[in-house]
């Protein structure tokens, strides 16, 4: 009797590790390139400065940050949700495109997250996230 051989489980035609590695870094240099940056799409604008406190529902401080955008930085300015879930974003770009096409000098507002939970699946993340942008024109 021939001795027993595992079948040996081949995977499908699926990327590997390296190759998705790779795919990822192209959509991020992609993103890159096609957001911009605050002299090409705005050209009016001198400064920019954008302050966000990200906190869970009960006001416990995840993140505190304050930032000077330069005039050649790329326009990726959304922030990861810090607050436990798996994907929650905040869209904090679409935020400062509003402040710089009304050339308004200063904006705040606050966002939620309505990614689901990691805790609770059925229930959303409801991180928030405080923001403060100020803008200096030419």
């Amino acid at each position: 009797m021939p001795p027993f051989q595992k079948k040996r489980r081949r995977p499908g035609n699926q990327p590997n590790k390296n190759e998705l590695k790779v795919s990822r870094r192209q959509i991020e240099e992609q993103e890159r390139a096609q957001a911009g940056t605050l002299e090409g799409r705005y050209p009016n604008v001198r400064q920019l400065d954008l302050e966000w406190r990200m906190e869970t529902p009960w006001g416990a401080i995840l993140e505190n940050t304050k930032r000077q955008i330069s005039l050649t930085e790329p326009l990726l300015l959304d922030a990861q949700c810090l607050g436990g879930c798996p994907d929650g974003i905040f869209p904090l770009k679409s935020a400062v495109e509003r402040v710089l096409e009304a050339a308004q000098e200063s904006h705040e507002g606050m966002g939620i997250c309505q990614s689901s939970s990691a805790r609770d699946p059925d229930l959303p993340c409801s991180t928030k996230l405080f923001y403060k942008v100020v803008v200096a024109y030419s």
